[in-house]
């Protein structure tokens, strides 16, 4: 079976081991490891700064209201343009029936 072959590195010293030591865990050392609780970061972010989390927070309003005024001013645009254009239809129309009467 084919084996890789890994470049000798140059920052560590070269060793020869021939078999690895195994490696021995005490009771201490597994009440050590014992797994914590998983942490959000943002509340991690709060405990430690903050000052950056109320300015990112601050950032993120920023943005949410500036997306929501341009999705408002898009419907505000859109329902004018419509306006116009129903009012100009509606007078086209008007016209039209006019000149069939006038025949």
């Amino acid at each position: 079976m084919l084996r890789p072959k890994y470049p000798i590195s140059d920052t560590q010293p070269l060793t020869t081991h021939t078999a690895p030591t195994p490696l021995v865990v005490t009771s201490a050392d597994q009440a050590a490891a014992a797994p914590r609780p998983a942490s959000n970061g943002f509340a991690e972010v709060v405990r430690s700064k903050p000052a950056v989390a109320l300015v990112g927070g601050a950032a993120i309003a920023l943005v949410v209201g500036a997306v929501a005024v341009s999705m408002l001013l898009a419907v505000a645009l859109t329902a004018l343009a419509l306006t116009v254009s129903a009012a100009v239809l509606l007078l086209l129309v008007r016209m039209a029936r006019q000149e069939i009467r006038r025949r």
